[in-house]
């Protein structure tokens, strides 16, 4: 049994189901209606394609991701500010830093 469908616009391609009358051949349904019948798979995706565009139908849009808390507070048009991990933070005495290593 396939079934491939457009719940959308009420349009399948189905073999092998409950509707169907012949089980070896496809049959591309539109509201119920039997619009067209297929031998081989060859032909009936194209059909079925064409049949979902000439109903009109458009895909959704899809909804914009969600944004990070980070981003919703930058203005617009700017970039986020880039993180200097090799930085020596200034008020940590020069005893405790990294770099005493390479004054001694």
């Amino acid at each position: 049994m396939e079934k491939q469908g457009m719940p959308a616009v009420r349009i399948s391609l189905e073999q092998a189901t409950d509707r169907t009358p012949d089980s070896t051949r496809f049959h591309l349904f539109q509201h119920d209606t039997l619009i067209a019948l297929f031998e081989t798979l060859s032909k009936a995706p194209h059909a079925y394609h064409e049949a979902i565009a000439t109903s009109g139908y458009q895909l959704p849009h899809a909804a914009a991701a969600p944004l990070h808390a980070a981003e919703r507070c930058r203005p617009r048009g700017t970039r986020p500010a880039i993180r200097r991990r090799h930085a020596v933070p200034v008020n940590i005495p020069l005893e405790f830093s990294i770099l005493k290593a390479y004054n001694t």
